[in-house]
């Protein structure tokens, strides 16, 4: 069976093993030229290539390996920190595990931020029911509403000008007594 060098020249044959040579030799030009070896003939032993490529599978597999450990690790490690402060908001606002699920659903409904303190806040402010304010002796509540209507007449006919009306009146009632001075 002839083989392509059988056609070729002594002098062809003697550079091109020549430039396989220099090719080899060169440190630049050593490792592509063994890998276009490998190519064009897989089975052939190349121990620099195959030493590189066993060891780049080994490293990788340990790499691999190291990175998914990591990656469970951090995932238990939010996991925890998350119950903590899970924990931490139901035990500041008094919140039940119903409440905490409910707390969450309106999270996520409304896109609101990953902040537990805050949307715990905002989830009580909603669910709890308003308490009556204890107006005291000084103040009016709103059973004095109707003994005082006579002070807000005309605000409902003419709300936009009855809190001027009515500064106008207090200082014209002031400059009668005194205390209030002229401009």
């Amino acid at each position: 069976m002839a083989t392509v060098f059988e056609n070729l020249s002594d002098e062809t044959r003697d550079q091109l093993a020549g430039l396989a040579l220099k090719l080899s030799g060169n440190q630049k030009t050593r490792k592509g030229f063994l890998g276009l070896v490998k190519e064009v003939s897989p089975d052939t032993p190349v121990p620099e290539l195959d030493t590189d490529a066993a060891v780049q599978a080994a490293v990788k597999g340990e790499r691999e390996a190291r990175e998914k450990f990591e990656q469970e690790q951090r995932d238990r490690w939010f996991a925890e920190d998350l119950g903590k402060q899970k924990r931490a908001v139901m035990e500041k606002y008094q919140l039940t595990d119903e409440d905490l699920g409910k707390m969450e659903k309106m999270m996520t409904e409304k896109t609101l931020p990953a902040d537990y303190n805050w949307a715990a806040q905002l989830f009580k402010q909603q669910s709890e029911t308003a308490e009556p304010t204890n107006y005291g002796t000084s103040g009016y509540g709103p059973a004095d509403v109707k003994d005082y209507m006579g002070s807000m007449e005309g605000l409902v006919e003419d709300p936009d000008n009855w809190a001027l009306k009515s500064a106008h009146s207090m200082i014209d009632d002031m400059r009668r007594k005194g205390s209030a001075k002229p401009w």
